[in-house]
């Protein structure tokens, strides 16, 4: 498909919909470059980076202007968020769809989505760094709620590289809740005051036996008895 059919698809309204924005299929149109509640960390840093394209090279977004984000919720499917833009510069042109009133923000979507054919992440940089910030959030997350202030999300999933913890899937990598206790045990990230509760949760991993195949959890099992003996002698 050509530019201009692009295009011309591009001002084409879906049916059954409504936008409330003039603009749009009469100057405006989707880019095709959207991202909604399930994307994975490939599709929301490759949207991050065009907003961040278009905002350098055409300027904030805007609904009166070259683009904007339209922003749609489902109680039932969760949210979705479209890149809208300036498809034709010139609606009353006497050929509309010309490759000369084709606008630039447009060959730009275009462009990038073709780049997107090629390769699934468009800026590796951009890509890892959400991945890393999603993991430190996840960890937190999980955090046990008798680790001390010291938890230290960075070291976990530095001890989680080191164990070559496998991929849940193919784009995400969760950390789960059994190696992070193991491992925020095993680097002593425990209050005195909540050993109870820490040592019940230890129990339970060990006793589970579904951990996978860890370093982490056989030198855990051997401090943990350690650990054991010497709080069992407690007065």
């Amino acid at each position: 498909m050509n530019i201009t059919e692009l295009a011309e698809q591009s001002l084409t309204q879906p049916s059954d919909t409504w936008f409330g924005n003039d603009l749009l299929w009469y100057t405006h149109g989707m880019s095709g470059i959207n991202v909604h509640r399930d994307s994975n960390v490939a599709e929301r840093s490759n949207f991050k980076v065009m907003t961040d394209l278009l905002t350098d090279h055409f300027g904030s977004a805007d609904t009166d202007g070259d683009w904007w984000i339209n922003h749609s919720t489902h109680w039932a499917v969760g949210w979705l968020d479209q890149i809208m833009v300036r498809v034709i510069n010139d609606p009353d042109a006497a050929d509309k769809f010309s490759e000369e009133n084709i606008s630039d923000i447009f060959i730009l979507c275009m462009d990038f989505i073709e780049d997107l054919c090629n390769s699934v992440v468009i800026d590796e940089t951009d890509y890892w760094n959400l991945f890393h910030d999603e993991m430190v959030s996840e960890v937190n997350f999980l955090c046990p709620k008798w680790a001390s202030v010291d938890f230290d999300a960075e070291k976990i999933i530095s001890l989680a590289y080191n164990e070559n913890v496998e991929m849940v899937d193919d784009e995400s990598w969760i950390i789960g809740d059994k190696f992070i206790i193991i491992a925020a045990f095993t680097l002593g990230m425990f209050d005195v005051d909540d050993l109870d509760d820490m040592i019940d949760d230890i129990q339970y991993v060990i006793d589970s036996n579904d951990y996978g195949m860890w370093d982490t959890t056989a030198i855990a099992k051997n401090l943990f008895s350690d650990f054991l003996g010497l709080f069992n002698e407690q007065p």
